[in-house]
């Protein structure tokens, strides 16, 4: 499959997940809002029960959305702690070297990629047009000449 199929196909199932993500959360937030007492805690487990999934896919996809972008545009994201997280049912009894392998980003880390992939599209376009301007200057400049 093309890395454009791949990603085509990610973006679907990423509306997906937050739809029916969404459809939890409103019907939870209705129970939410008549219960009482330990009812509350037994509905919020509930739903997260519903949700865990949905939301680790959805992570999933989304880290790999950003990482894909990231390379695209060769930046080199940050393995600081507070930019991943893991699940811990998938992590134990593996070295620290094999969590890389499955981890998700932090919000900070989301956050953190997106700059660095700006910064670095900024980078770009301003090293082209500092390549550019110059050029098209003289150019400009010759065909000034060659109208007198």
């Amino acid at each position: 499959m093309s890395d454009f199929s791949v990603t085509l196909a990610n973006r679907k199932r990423r509306h997906e997940l937050q739809r029916e993500i969404g459809q939890i959360e409103r019907r939870y937030a209705h129970k939410l809002s008549t219960a009482v007492g330990k009812e509350v805690d037994r509905i919020i487990q509930e739903k997260w029960r519903e949700m865990g999934d949905r939301k680790l896919e959805l992570e999933a996809l989304e880290t790999d959305r950003l990482v894909r972008k990231a390379r695209r545009h060769r930046v080199l994201i940050p393995k600081d702690k507070d930019w991943w997280w893991y699940d811990g049912e998938n992590i134990q009894g593996t070295s620290l070297d094999d969590m890389w392998q499955s981890p998700f980003l932090t919000e900070r880390g989301k956050v953190g990629v997106e700059k660095l992939v700006s910064e670095a599209r900024f980078s770009n376009i301003k090293r082209w047009s500092e390549l550019l301007i110059p050029i098209l200057s003289l150019l400009i400049a010759l065909l000034a000449l060659l109208k007198r």
